[in-house]
This record gives C-alpha cells, structure tokens and sequence, in this order.
C-alpha cells in the first residue's frame, strides 16, 4: 500500500522514492506511441491514447480494491521534458489509474470511470513508489532502454510493431548494443527486427521529408500507429520490385533515410497506392494484394493507371495479353447475359416503356455481337497461310 507522505529530495540513480501524483508525469514520448513525431501532445492527450487505446480496467480495478503495492515500483526520470518532476518512464497504465481514481485534471473527462470505484482510497496526496534515475546520463538511458524494451516486447503488455520499431532505433541510439545484441534479447531469430526497423525509417523519412502526409492516409490502422497499418509497409519492403521502385537499397536496415532522395516522389506514389491520400482512393483494398501490386509497380502503364486513380485490377489488366484480356471480359458478359436471362424469366407483365428501353440495350449488344463475329471472320484467314499447298 502507498503510503502519504513526501520526498523531500530525489536522488535520481535508481534510489525508490515515495512521490505525490502531482510530482508524477506521463510519458509523450512512450515508444509505446510509436515514436516521438506522432507522441500525444500533452498529459491528457497521453491519458486519452492509453485508456482508449492500451485499456486501463483490469489495473484500476486491483488498484482501485487494494491500493497501490510498494513492491512494484514505477520507473521514473529527471529531466525528461519536466523540470523539478519525475516523468514516469515504465508503469504509464498504471499511473493513469491512479489519476483516474484521485480525480486528477489530467483524466478528469473519465469521472464515471472514477465513480465506479467510490470506495477507492486513491487521492490527490496519494504518493507512489517510483525508482528514479536521471535521463540526461547516457548511461542511465542505456541501462533503461534495453530494460523497458525487453518488458513489454516480449511480456505480457506487448507493444505492435511500429512501438518495438521505435524503441530499437531509440535503444541504438542511445547505448552501445548492436542490432545482432537486440535481437538476441528479444528472442528474434526470424530477421523481423530488421523488417520493422527498415520500415520505421522509410516512413519516417517520408514524414521527415514531408514527402507523405500520414494523416492524408484513408486507410487507418492500429495500436501506436493509427495512421495506417504499418505492417503493410514492411511487407511491400520485402518485395524486389517494390524495393526498385522505391529506391531502397539492398542492406538498408540501420540506414536513418533509406529513400534515394530521386525515389521520394514513388515511395510516397507507394503509400498513396496502398493507402490513399492526396484526394485519391487507394488501389488495393487488403494486405493479400500487395504482392499483386509489387507484380506491377515496375511497368510504366500499370503505374500510370494507378495513378490516374485506377484500382490494382485495372493496373493488372495492361500488363496480360490482349487476347486473355479479351477473353476474360467475354466470359463475364456472357455470365451478365445469363443472369440477365434468368431475371427475365421471373418477371411477370412489364410496362411498355421498360420494354422499349430492354429492347435498346438488346439491339445494342446484337450489333456488339456482329462486330466480333465480322471482325473474327475477317481474321480467320490470317496472311501467309492462303495457298499453302501451291507452288
């Protein structure tokens, strides 16, 4: 149980500190978030993303019966975008818990989250035991980064893949682990670190570069990133042609701007064909179709087409041979005529105006019909074969 009281002097390297809420802060930059460029932009804004889209019932309901226990401390930071306070770098569901149930302004718009639990003993003064180490030291961060990572990676809060992406390049950057090390902690032996990582910085540059808005995307996704779902991003990375079009390199996975800065204009074409933007829809419509558009991004037409605004059907259609194509669209007429056909049948008196109109269209596809038998007459005689036995 949290007991009242205050610290009166924080020790930031690792000392467990007794602090108010008031002295305790939410994390924007949560890779939990996906990244800093898409962080909620204040404490309530933090609040809304992790009720809404992390859940805090099944922590508010055991804080809320027991109280808080001494024995699972938050992690906390100095100098981590609030002066004087702690920012709490581990145990932000939580946190958000407790304000709930104090009332604090911060989540002050779930008063009936709170007035569920009205025998709750969590107050304003409640304070919290929170391990507190110091952000500006490098070795502070390196020691937390990998701790934070491993947490919920590979614990049971498990963060998507855009938040793991994150918190590799955040936990590169900031200790001496390499890409191999990283991967060895989490267990990946599949090379899908690399994929995200690869992912997190082609869509980062795009944002960087203001090649790409993300918030043009019509196609919206989930968990840290909800602009789009990141997952296809790493997919359509993973096809050759995709990669030409783009101008990736093949070894690119630590690359900050993978993009050849002449490919930004495709790779954002990319994202507009997957996921809409710019005042046009997308050209595919689910994840099984990104291959299908990776059979097509490298032909010339086929883009063209997508660009115009045509679907990845469309797209396909100029690349096959004239006579499948033909074909095809054969078929499907005359599948249209036989369920025409079979409506009719079941019809019973029609008005006379709707007799005329059906008889338009029928005299319509009749000299449609005679078309094609006259311009296949025309060719069954092909030349070079007439006289084939003369001499």
């Amino acid at each position: 149980m949290a007991k009242k009281g205050l610290s009166t002097r924080i020790t930031a390297d690792g000392s467990l500190h007794l602090l108010p809420l008031s002295r305790l802060h939410l994390d924007h930059s949560n890779p939990r978030f996906g990244g800093a460029h898409l962080s909620p932009r204040d404490e309530k804004d933090v609040v809304d993303e992790i009720v809404v889209q992390h859940g805090i019932i099944d922590v508010l309901s055991s804080i809320a019966t027991n109280e808080y226990f001494e024995s699972e401390p938050l992690v906390g930071a100095i100098n981590k975008g609030h002066k004087g306070d702690v920012t709490i770098i581990e145990g932000n569901r939580r946190l958000t818990a407790c304000l709930v149930l104090a009332g604090d302004d911060r989540a002050g718009k779930y008063g009936k989250l709170r007035a569920q639990h009205r025998n709750s003993k969590i107050n304003r003064e409640t304070t919290l035991p929170v391990q507190v180490y110091d952000w500006s030291k490098k070795s502070h961060r390196a020691r937390l980064l990998p701790y934070l990572g491993v947490r919920h990676i590979v614990g049971a809060q498990q963060w998507d893949s855009y938040a793991k992406a994150a918190w590799v390049v955040e936990t590169l950057k900031a200790s001496e682990l390499s890409l191999d090390n990283i991967k060895g902690m989490i267990g990946d032996d599949q090379n899908f670190t690399d994929r995200i990582v690869e992912g997190y910085h082609f869509v980062r540059q795009l944002v960087d570069t203001k090649t790409y808005d993300v918030q043009d995307s019509l196609r919206k996704g989930r968990g840290s990133f909800q602009q789009f779902p990141f997952s296809w991003v790493y997919t359509a990375l993973g096809y050759r042609n995709m990669r030409r079009f783009v101008g990736l390199p093949q070894e690119s996975v630590t690359r900050k701007n993978p993009i050849q800065s002449g490919k930004l204009n495709n790779a954002a074409q990319l994202m507009i064909f997957m996921f809409g933007g710019r005042g046009k829809n997308a050209a595919i419509d689910d994840s099984r179709q990104i291959g299908s558009l990776a059979s097509v991004i490298t032909n010339r037409d086929a883009v063209a087409v997508l660009k115009n605004g045509g679907d990845i059907e469309d797209a396909r259609d100029v690349t096959r041979p004239p006579e499948e194509r033909l074909i095809e669209l054969l078929q499907r007429a005359d599948k249209a005529l036989a369920v025409g056909i079979e409506v009719a049948s079941g019809i019973g008196k029609l008005q006379v105006g709707d007799i005329a109109d059906i008889r338009d269209i029928i005299d319509r596809i009749t000299s449609r019909i005679d078309s094609f038998v006259s311009l296949l007459g025309s060719r069954r005689k092909r030349p070079g074969k007439q006289g084939r036995g003369a001499k």
